[in-house]
């Protein structure tokens, strides 16, 4: 029996580690997974449900992916922990899906614009102008 559970152990051990479901993929599997792809600053909070289950007003400035008017409504998660806070008047790269004419983001499929995290906005932007 104790050679059964060191087998068991032993193979659990040896097959691939998922992370979080909130952990953020890269673009190209972002661009198969979700509807629409675009850069946009916060405006406001239109509803505010619970730390990560919001709807927000963003503007549009660039579409990569989908077709979007200036201004969209965005819900962040799905009343689960993986929803976006967005602050309003920062600019954020957003994959999103559309849902029931609802447009829903997570914390996987959306990031702030700085210095700090440039490379996946650098990303972003290079994988849509090698796709264009």
């Amino acid at each position: 029996m104790k050679n059964f559970f060191s087998i068991i152990l032993l193979f659990g051990a040896s097959l691939p580690s998922y992370g979080s479901s909130c952990a953020f993929p890269d673009v190209d599997r972002l661009d198969k997974s979700q509807d629409v792809a675009f850069i946009g600053v916060v405006d406001r909070k239109l509803r505010d449900f619970s730390i990560t289950f919001n709807q927000f007003s963003i503007q549009v400035v660039d579409v990569y992916k989908g077709n979007l008017g200036p201004t969209v409504d965005v819900w962040t998660g799905n009343l689960s922990s993986c929803g976006v806070d967005f602050s309003p008047g920062e600019r954020y790269a957003i994959f999103a899906k559309i849902r029931k004419g609802k447009m829903y983001a997570s914390i996987s499929s959306a990031w702030i614009i700085t210095e700090g995290n440039s490379h996946l906005t650098s990303q972003f932007e290079s994988f849509y102008k090698v796709k264009r």
